[in-house]
């Protein structure tokens, strides 16, 4: 067994060399010192694990409302449009009832944003279709891919740091939900992030990465 040292001391360069038929060299202290080697007591440490993902911003789908008319008829005033600000019970639209030709107001049952909207005055509309959808914005939900060799490493209540890339701020979050089953195309689970949203940064719609 052999071991070489090599050392700058004083300007000049020191070359030791040591052989052992044991599979140990011991050096002196004064050896160890310029050789920069240092001797440390083992002890417990913690070692940080970090896993990059990528993401979208969703809504929140318990925080969302489909508008919905009460009865068929034709849609007489449309008083809401893509992306319009509502109160709750705040009127969006007027029907003309198919039976009984009186009209009805259609109201919000959500303070928040109407993200999807399928009224235009004149056209009719059916029982059961929705005619707007609104979303309360004010926290979002994002949407992490989690390929399956990475599946053990995640855990609901894990901290997460979200990036929204350029133009966005990063935030915290928790993983809030794990999703029982994998997703065919692609091969991953969702792992999903509840994440304030009070100055409505955070876009339905965008990639992120976590």
């Amino acid at each position: 067994f052999e071991v070489k040292v090599t050392a700058e001391r004083g300007g000049q360069t020191h070359h030791w060399q040591y052989e052992s038929p044991e599979a140990r060299v011991e050096l002196s202290p004064e050896v160890a010192k310029t050789s920069g080697v240092v001797v440390e007591t083992v002890g417990p440490v913690k070692i940080k694990g970090t896993l990059k993902v990528n993401g979208r911003i969703v809504p929140n789908e318990e925080q969302m409302k489909h508008v919905v008319p009460r009865y068929p008829g034709v849609l007489k005033e449309v008083r809401k449009k893509l992306g319009d600000q509502v109160g709750k019970d705040e009127l969006l639209a007027v029907v003309e009832s198919n039976e009984s030709l009186q009209r009805y107001e259609v109201r919000s049952d959500l303070a928040g944003t109407i993200i999807e909207k399928h009224a235009i005055p004149g056209e009719f509309v059916s029982e059961g279709e929705p005619i707007y959808i609104v979303a309360n914005l004010s926290n979002v939900w994002v949407d992490l891919n989690i390929y399956r060799q990475d599946a053990a490493r995640v855990k609901a209540g894990q901290t997460v740091m979200i990036d929204g890339g350029d133009g966005l701020h990063k935030d915290k979050g928790t993983i809030a939900y794990i999703s029982p089953f994998g997703a065919e195309n692609t091969q991953t689970l969702l792992a999903r992030v509840v994440l304030p949203n009070a100055d409505g940064a955070w876009r339905p719609g965008l990639f992120v990465t976590g």
